[in-house]
């Protein structure tokens, strides 16, 4: 399901393709807050924005609104996320396979 995401926090801004994308967690949503994420899943996180093929290019901003899990929509372990533009307009929710160790 996804969730409005009220506020987040940046983890690490990344060059890609010649623009800069913003990576971030939510620490609120709609139905939730978050006060602390672990600097492993941030890495992760981190990891598996670089190592995906292809983002759209109107997108500045990926916000991680669910740690990795599998879902009954996707079996595949994942993180899920917002990918909104330079306006803060929703792009598309992104589900986001770890980079392989």
């Amino acid at each position: 399901m996804t969730r409005t995401i009220k506020s987040s926090s940046l983890i690490k801004t990344i060059a890609r393709d010649g623009r800069t994308i913003a990576l971030k967690y939510a620490t609120q949503t709609d139905a939730w807050s978050r006060f602390y994420l672990s600097s492993d899943v941030q890495e992760k996180f981190v990891k598996a924005v670089e190592k995906k093929a292809y983002i759209p290019s109107n997108v500045t901003e990926i916000i991680m609104a669910e740690t990795d899990h599998e879902s009954p929509a996707d079996k595949r372990t994942h993180f899920t996320a917002q990918a909104k533009d330079d306006k803060g307009e929703h792009v598309e929710t992104m589900h986001i396979l770890p980079a392989s160790e």
